[in-house]
């Protein structure tokens, strides 16, 4: 598939996908046009996979406007340019098309010479250059500045991936730091959680991202999972929802290894729970990565893209850095559950304190109280009243210790599921 054409005059076909960065294609546009004019080229075109962009782009130079630059990519399957390793030459292209039962060109292209796109063992594509200005046919000397060309977009390219793949880390990296800023927030727990998994849908750019929960997956149960956050399809009719730990959220949380599958729904065990059914039938590629924290998997993140997307996102680079957020988000929740039990601690101890302590306090105190009244002795009787004032202080003082001992309402609790 084909995403761009830089420098023809007509758009290629191909998936919506954003434009290779313009100072790549200002400089794959110079090496074209050197190409051609070193070796007296009449037309030259480039065509190259670029990573990170989606799919194969065009650069052309000189092409007549009835010439297709498709027709050229069609050579790329031919034993006679698939099998080079370095430069080859066609000295008539119409004869080389009619012994592999290509169409013939629609445009008045007659010889050719090109090179591998090439660097190490990564091809990215092919460097062509057509019908020579004087003699007709390209030589061995004209070998030699094709390559060099060739190697330079090589060059040219590759450093346009490591930028992508570190500007994709930095991409990653904020969005982790993120979502665990804003699960550890005081934020009210549910909207906190589709926040996150907003943020983690736009850094993959995923048509479904969810959160789910492991409720129960002891020996003694088959085991629950809840929706705690979803975004994309039925994110509405999914959040919230509980259902029986089954398939691959199973496997996963039995395991703690991920799933990645350029199609999921072709993977053996896939079986979703009942309500996801429809919403995951549609998907492609996806990743089911576990949430693991101190040897527990407290959830999953179930990421993935329609059918028909690109695998790109399955790369081993992309899995790698959604793992990193994964490892975040499962610190966090990690944390979130320490910190319930913290607070849960406090209500019980505070519980215990209004119910049994203070109300102790209170019927010692109004034992004093009647006491003091049988006591005729002046001194005896201030002294007795000074306990009663010290007990009356110290039981203040034990209900306001009560009072920040218990758990406080979050301020939007009591606001609805939609509530922005």
């Amino acid at each position: 598939m084909f995403g761009a054409e830089a420098g023809g005059s007509r758009p290629t076909a191909g998936p919506p996908s954003d434009e290779p960065a313009p100072d790549l294609i200002i400089t794959l546009r110079a090496i074209v046009r050197s190409a051609a004019e070193q070796v007296s080229g009449h037309y030259a075109v480039l065509a190259a996979d670029i990573p990170g962009d989606g799919g194969m782009y065009l650069v052309t130079c000189g092409l007549p406007e009835e010439a297709d630059p498709h027709e050229w990519c069609a050579l790329e399957g031919t034993g006679d340019i698939l099998d080079s390793t370095e430069v080859f030459r066609v000295d008539d292209l119409a004869q080389l098309r009619a012994r592999h039962g290509l169409p013939p060109l629609a445009s008045a292209l007659t010889t050719l010479i090109g090179a591998p796109i090439r660097l190490d063992e990564q091809l990215y594509g092919y460097l062509y250059v057509a019908n020579k200005r004087c003699s007709g046919t390209f030589t061995s000397e004209d070998e030699e500045p094709v390559l060099a060309m060739a190697t330079a977009a090589a060059a040219a390219i590759e450093n346009a991936r490591l930028l992508n793949l570190e500007h994709r880390r930095q991409q990653w990296l904020e969005a982790s730091l993120e979502m665990t800023r804003v699960l550890l927030s005081d934020d009210e727990r549910s909207r906190a959680s589709r926040v996150a998994v907003r943020l983690l849908q736009d850094v993959t750019a995923a048509d479904f991202a969810a959160l789910v929960l492991v409720v129960d997956n002891t020996s003694t149960s088959e085991g629950a999972i809840a929706i705690d956050a979803v975004s994309g399809i039925d994110a509405g009719r999914l959040l919230g929802a509980s259902e029986r730990l089954q398939g691959l959220s199973a496997r996963v949380a039995a395991t703690g290894e991920r799933v990645i599958s350029p199609n999921i729904t072709e993977e053996p065990g896939f079986d979703p729970p009942a309500g996801a059914v429809k919403a995951m039938s549609m998907l492609g590629p996806a990743m089911y990565l576990p949430l693991t924290a101190a040897g527990e998997v407290l959830g999953l993140l179930i990421i993935g893209w329609l059918r028909g997307a690109s695998s790109d996102h399955v790369a081993p680079t992309e899995v790698g850095l959604a793992e990193m957020i994964a490892g975040q988000v499962a610190l966090a929740l990690h944390q979130l559950q320490a910190r319930e039990m913290v607070t849960d601690d406090r209500d019980r101890i505070a519980h215990d304190l209004d119910e049994t302590t203070v109300g102790r306090l209170v019927a010692v105190d109004a034992h004093l109280a009647d006491t003091v009244k049988m006591i005729s002795e002046p001194g005896a009787r201030d002294r007795v009243n000074a306990a009663i004032d010290g007990l009356h202080e110290a039981n203040q003082q034990l209900r306001a210790a009560i009072t920040t001992l218990q758990r406080r309402r979050p301020p939007d609790e009591d606001r609805g599921e939609g509530a922005p």
